[in-house]
């Protein structure tokens, strides 16, 4: 095997570990640039699409806030992720959505994009993960 295909099957590998034991440890370090600092991670709960056009799919995916952005990621088996990421400054609402469940439920809104992560467990993670990001927003606003 060569040097690419190597890299290939260590990174599927690492996928598929990760989707077994939701270890944040070595996604995190995939999806953070150097001298970024995690804020807040949240790495199994499911993410909706509900920007225009897009399909219904909740795959199961990772939420994380950093210093510098905020980041959605979907991994999938095949060792590859699906990975859309927003400056604080397209952010233009992020609350708490209501859900029947006893689960935590994130609305997120960056000019046309509009997701929704929810069966975010314990809640206050979900509150948590608000928290953080409004003060990174109005942080950036008081700057300007």
């Amino acid at each position: 095997m060569d040097a690419g295909g190597l890299a290939l099957a260590e990174t599927k590998g690492k996928w598929f570990n990760y989707m077994l034991d939701r270890n944040q440890d070595w996604l995190l370090k995939e999806l953070v640039k150097p001298g970024e600092k995690v804020l807040h991670a949240i790495t199994d709960c499911r993410i909706k699409d509900i920007s225009p056009g897009k399909s219904q799919r909740s795959p199961v995916g990772v939420f994380v806030a950093t210093d510098k952005r905020v980041i959605f990621c979907i991994p999938k088996i095949s060792g590859e992720s699906h990975v859309e990421e927003f400056s604080y400054d397209q952010i233009t609402s992020i609350g708490l959505c209501r859900t029947p469940y006893w689960s935590g439920c994130v609305d997120f809104t960056a000019g046309p994009v509009k997701k929704t992560a929810f069966w975010i467990n314990p809640k206050s993670n979900a509150e948590e993960m608000v928290r953080i990001i409004r003060d990174q927003v109005k942080m950036l606003k008081d700057k300007a």
